[in-house]
């Protein structure tokens, strides 16, 4: 027996243009990230076929699964009770199940993932691509705690968190 996709018109929710518009912003950091210089050939080729995706995600026979993640990581970070942890500062777009994620955040723990530390910039959207689900007051289909271009403006100025330990750049690029 093979496996069918399911019918993904059937799955999917249209997006309205208000949401469609609002999204399509999301390309430009895709594309940053994917210039980047420790951006692979096969991240850089990813990153054009989610971008197909983006500029077509109100029609969801074209959708697929993608993840965007550009990271600093301190590898050397020690909390004070003197262990040794990690210090993460991450952007990270993330759509798979009909769920698209976007997140920007830092971390200071000695394991990840810990809650992000509040007094850092700290950016959580989301919006629900399913076309079925229990939408209310708790939990709207699309959540924008903010314009997609604060996320996108705080990633594009990633330099700015970069510091002696905080500089290992971390790409990671995946479509399904």
């Amino acid at each position: 027996m093979t496996y069918q996709e399911p019918n993904k018109a059937e799955y999917f929710w249209k997006a309205d243009d208000q949401t469609y518009n609002e999204l399509q912003k999301l390309i430009r950091f895709v594309r940053f990230v994917a210039g980047m210089e420790e951006c692979s050939v096969e991240g850089k080729r990813k990153a054009e076929e989610i971008i197909e995706v983006i500029k077509n995600i109100n029609e969801p026979e074209k959708i697929k699964h993608f993840n965007v993640c550009l990271g600093l990581k301190d590898l050397t970070f020690y909390d004070k009770n003197k262990d040794k942890g990690i210090y993460l500062r991450e952007w990270n777009l993330w759509f798979e199940c009909g769920f698209l994620e976007i997140r920007a955040a830092s971390y200071q723990r000695d394991k990840p993932p810990p809650e992000p530390n509040e007094e850092h910039f700290y950016y959580h959207s989301y919006v629900s691509l399913k076309k079925d689900g229990e939408y209310n007051e708790d939990f709207k289909r699309v959540y924008l705690e903010s314009d997609i271009n604060d996320f996108v403006e705080d990633a594009l100025n990633y330099k700015e968190y970069v510091m002696d330990t905080l500089n290992e750049i971390d790409l990671d690029i995946e479509v399904w």
